[in-house]
């Protein structure tokens, strides 16, 4: 892949279900092309940034109110420098 011009700067993007396997892969290539990026899940350790640029929020997706936190916390982003945003969802789980 061609990084030399980040096709996605200025945007941001929310892996649900990122924080391995082909998840994660997609979550650092979208950083690699110069998105922002959010990875949440279970295991995502808050506050801690993964290489490029990858934001880890802690999230259980069969929460409703954390899902709707990861959201606001990303709208805000997404306001606050005035781009647009896209979604991977590969979360999973039962309950």
């Amino acid at each position: 892949m061609d990084t030399s011009h980040p096709r996605l700067s200025g945007k941001t993007a929310i892996v649900a279900g990122g924080t391995r396997g082909v998840s994660l892969g997609i979550a650092r290539e979208l950083a690699i092309s110069g998105a922002a990026v959010f990875l949440t899940g279970r295991s995502a350790t808050e506050g801690q940034d993964s290489p490029g640029g990858v934001t880890a929020v802690r999230c259980d997706h069969r929460d409703d109110a954390a899902v709707d936190a990861v959201f606001a916390r990303v709208l805000v982003t997404c306001r606050l420098s005035s781009n647009q945003s896209s979604l991977e969802n590969d979360a999973g789980g039962t309950g």
